[in-house]
């Protein structure tokens, strides 16, 4: 061997540490994230380590752990967005169920105005034969229209205040058959809406 090919052998072995030293602390680095026995170490399989998969390696895991950060922030945002949703909902069929009770309340009350009113009618003259229908004007009034069966005509209508029980207006809208020109009927109705409601 000559002098040329010991220098040679020289040079190429103290490369060959250096490489390997910067090799080794290359996987040292990946280390914490996946244990290196685990990867490039098989018994049945040589396998060889590029350097320059092993840094593509780390780069994909941070950005990974980047990604994962990302989607549990956005995941937390739209459970909170959830969780408003589910308590807008909660007052909104709570909401529902108040308006629910108040119509029952208000289909209740004008079954028993309908009822007071037929049993004045009733007590006045049993063959002036007359239907009552309520309807409600505003939270404190509602109208009675009294109607003939026979004729299916509109002969009267009342307004009524709902809280103190008085009538408020009246309009005659036609006279009853044979009583042209006769009112009187009128303000004895009046006169046993009047005694019902109080």
């Amino acid at each position: 061997m000559d002098l040329d090919d010991t220098v040679f052998l020289e040079e190429w072995s103290q490369q060959t540490k250096e490489t390997d030293v910067q090799y080794h602390k290359l996987v040292s680095t990946l280390k914490p994230v996946i244990p290196f026995e685990e990867v490039f170490s098989n018994d049945d399989v040589d396998i060889k380590v590029d350097a320059d998969a092993c840094v593509q390696a780390v780069q994909k895991s941070k950005e990974l752990a980047a990604k994962k950060q990302k989607l549990q922030q956005e995941l937390l945002k739209l459970t909170k967005e959830v969780e408003n949703l589910k308590d807008k909902n909660q007052q909104l069929e709570e909401t529902i169920e108040t308006y629910k009770v108040k119509c029952h309340q208000a289909s209740s009350k004008n079954k028993t105005d309908k009822d007071v009113l037929n049993t004045a009618i009733n007590k006045y003259e049993k063959n002036l034969d007359m239907t009552v229908s309520i309807e409600n004007i505003s939270a404190s009034t509602y109208e009675a229209t009294f109607k003939f069966k026979k004729l299916k005509k509109k002969v009267l209508k009342v307004l009524i205040d709902r809280e103190k029980g008085e009538i408020i207006d009246h309009t005659v809208l036609r006279d009853l058959p044979g009583n042209e020109g006769d009112d009187t009927y009128i303000p004895n109705i009046l006169y046993l809406l009047r005694k019902s409601i109080l």
